[in-house]
Parts: C-alpha cells; sequence; structure tokens
C-alpha cells in the first residue's frame, strides 16, 4: 500500500473526509486535501521513507513550502466552496510502519 493510501485510511479513521488527491498546479502539488470534524480545510504534505531516518524532517525545503501555499492559494481560486472554510497545513510522516501526524504546520 502506497503511503500516500496508508494516510488517507488513518486520517479517515480520525475523522476526516478526503476531497482531493494530487491537486496539481504547474508549480507544485497538494498530496491530500481534506476536511477535519470541524469542518477545517486541511492540505496534508505526506512525507515518508522505507525505513526509520532522522533526515526526514529536514526534507520540506523553503522552496517546497513556497510552493506549498502557491498550489494551496491556487485550489481556493478553483474550488469556490473551499473559499468559506478556515484552512491549515497537516505534514504526515510515514516511516516504515509508523505514521506521525503534524497539525497546522507553518508553512511560512
Amino acid at each position: 500500500m502506497s503511503a500516500e493510501r496508508r494516510v488517507e485510511d488513518f486520517l479517515a479513521s480520525a475523522g476526516y473526509r478526503v476531497v482531493e488527491r494530487n491537486f496539481r498546479w504547474r508549480g507544485g502539488e497538494i498530496d491530500l486535501v481534506a476536511t477535519d470534524a470541524r469542518g477545517e480545510l486541511v492540505f496534508v504534505e505526506v512525507r515518508s521513507a522505507a525505513a526509520r531516518s532522522p533526515w526526514l524532517r529536514y526534507t520540506i525545503s523553503a522552496p517546497k513550502r513556497r510552493r506549498l501555499v502557491a498550489t494551496a492559494q491556487r485550489y481556493l481560486l478553483a474550488r469556490r466552496w473551499a473559499r468559506r472554510a478556515a484552512l491549515r497545513f497537516d505534514v504526515v510522516w510515514v516511516e516504515a510502519q509508523r505514521l506521525e501526524h503534524w497539525k497546522n504546520v507553518a508553512m511560512v
């Protein structure tokens, strides 16, 4: 099972509803877009490694964060309904059999 599919199942079991997978725009991609139980719009970045790695946490560079924010802005322009929701960025780290969910990660 792919890391994104594992994260999707994990989020569903936590009460999230995935509304879009792999939203692409010329500047980047958002792995998952979901809504949580409170109705917040959540842009989810999935990072994975086959084995435990202390370096995985350092793989979201400043240019990657800027692309994520720009792509999220494009998503909001393309999906009118999403403009009304509160939003946040989450990152889910997948290492071997372990998942770690970081909520409301700063992308600036």
